[in-house]
């Protein structure tokens, strides 16, 4: 079962990939959450355990949220 903390890391990954194409860095999660880079690190092992996402060791931003394809719209129009 996914935390609420979880949930909050799950939920700026998925918003970040949508708003920008790619996924966010340990560092940007910690920012945008609010929480130190341990902290982040624990809730991806758990969110990644919980077959959520993979993460790709020694990749700075190789997270991918598993089922969901995000596709960034061109906003120029």
């Amino acid at each position: 079962m996914i935390t609420d903390k979880q949930r909050m890391v799950y939920d700026y990954i998925c918003s970040y990939l949508e708003e920008n194409g790619y996924p966010p860095t340990d560092r940007e999660i910690a920012e945008g959450t609010k929480s130190c880079i341990s902290a982040t690190h624990g809730k991806l092992l758990g969110l990644e355990k919980l077959g959520l996402i993979a993460v790709k060791p020694g990749s700075s931003r190789a997270i991918k949220v598993i089922g969901y394809k995000f596709v960034k719209e061109d906003k120029k129009q």
